[in-house]
């Protein structure tokens, strides 16, 4: 049994050269640090239960950017 049909060696190779495709990266949004003592005191004076320490519950950071986005 051939490994190959004779027509697979017949006439020449063809083959068709791939044109790269450049990719650029989005940009990077570079967002500033926030201060979270003054998002923490921002919701003590409006009413907000803030801990002391550690996560700013993020319903409190949007009521904060919601207030604080005229600035």
């Amino acid at each position: 049994m051939p490994l190959f049909p004779p027509s697979f060696v017949e006439g020449p190779a063809y083959f068709t050269p791939s044109r790269p495709t450049l990719w650029k990266p989005p940009p990077f949004f570079d967002a500033q640090p926030v201060d979270t003592g003054a998002i923490r005191s921002w919701a003590r004076a409006n009413g907000y239960d803030v801990p002391s320490r550690g996560r700013i519950p993020p319903e409190i950071r949007e009521a904060w950017e919601r207030a604080t986005s005229g600035e």
